[in-house]
């Protein structure tokens, strides 16, 4: 659920206008109808509510235009005591950062309070590069530092200075009993931090299976790489890809995207063998050179799904795959 500051709203506070004299037969039938269709759900028992009401919540996934349980609970008062008593409805947590940060801060505190001990879901996104000043970043960090021990999935997609001051607050310190899935990214193509001595350890998550890094390079994060199965990297060199290869012994799927040859020296064979998907994706046509070095350095004998898609155009030179 997409986590926005309260707006100052006008007009009728049942959320319907009204019609005025001249309202035609239609819009009086249509209003009708809403009143049948709100006195039947108003009717229904309250565990079919919550389990109607769960279903509209998480049916796009986190997407923009999905339910906000804040606006279920502007229905009536019935549904707000529901809506505010039912700890799944506050699970997920989307947050994309707006001038009103430090407001959204205080909300995502309240919010994911409202979850009682469930575990979280929590996506934070800032591609504006406005969670910039000091005070705001420590709350935030020191926010989610009180979270991470109920956590599994959690996302980011902020400008370095994040990630620095992250460092900076003990992030060693933090817990992640519970972290399954990892999703760690840069904007404004950002890739390094600050201090080339820092790191942003995650190697000792015990439950980590997923996760995904962009624009990040990848010794920057340690990560439990025995024990992943799925693994995406996004805008990556070529070693890279190799190492992680080397490292992940139980990898069931890899997606690789925007691949940058950095050694053009030969590479020894790699066999994976619980290895089911593969994907290799490139934007542009220079990359396709990684793309085939990648390919016939691999021994996939459980393989199910390769997708290679190198270039809109034909390439210039070409590749044989040894597959």
């Amino acid at each position: 659920m997409a986590l926005k500051p309260p707006s100052h709203e006008t007009g009728d506070p049942d959320g319907l206008t009204r019609s005025t004299a001249s309202s035609t037969t239609n819009d009086i039938g249509l209003m009708d109808g809403r009143s049948k269709l709100g006195s039947l759900l108003m009717g229904l028992p309250q565990e079919l509510l919550i389990e109607i009401f769960r279903f509209t919540i998480n049916e796009h996934g986190g997407q923009p235009n999905a339910v906000n349980p804040l606006l279920l609970g502007r229905i009536c008062r019935s549904w707000r005591a529901m809506v505010f008593e039912t700890w799944t409805f506050w699970q997920e947590v989307n947050l994309t950062i707006s001038p009103h940060c430090s407001t959204q801060i205080s909300l995502l505190a309240e919010w994911t309070a409202r979850a009682g001990s469930l575990p979280l879901s929590v996506s934070i996104i800032d591609p504006k590069g406005l969670l910039n000043a000091k005070e705001e970043l420590t709350r935030l960090l020191g926010l989610i530092r009180s979270l991470s021990p109920r956590i599994h999935s959690l996302a980011l997609e902020t400008l370095i200075p994040f990630y620095d001051e992250w460092q900076n607050c003990s992030l060693a310190d933090y817990s992640w009993p519970l972290l399954s899935n990892l999703s760690l990214a840069t904007t404004f193509e950002a890739s390094t931090l600050s201090d080339p001595a820092s790191r942003l350890d995650f190697s000792s998550c015990p439950m980590l299976t997923t996760a995904t890094i962009k624009s990040f390079y990848h010794f920057y994060i340690p990560l439990p790489w025995r024990s992943l199965l799925h693994l995406r990297f996004d805008s990556v060199c070529c070693s890279e890809v190799y190492a992680a290869l080397q490292s992940c012994t139980r990898l069931e799927t890899l997606e690789v995207y925007g691949i940058v040859d950095d050694d053009p020296s030969p590479i020894d064979s790699v066999v994976q063998r619980p290895l089911k998907t593969l994907t290799l994706k490139l934007e542009m046509e220079d990359g396709s050179r990684e793309c085939w070095r990648i390919v016939n350095s691999l021994r996939l004998p459980e393989l199910r799904i390769l997708e290679i898609k190198i270039a809109s155009s034909r390439p210039v030179t070409g590749h044989k795959f040894d597959i």
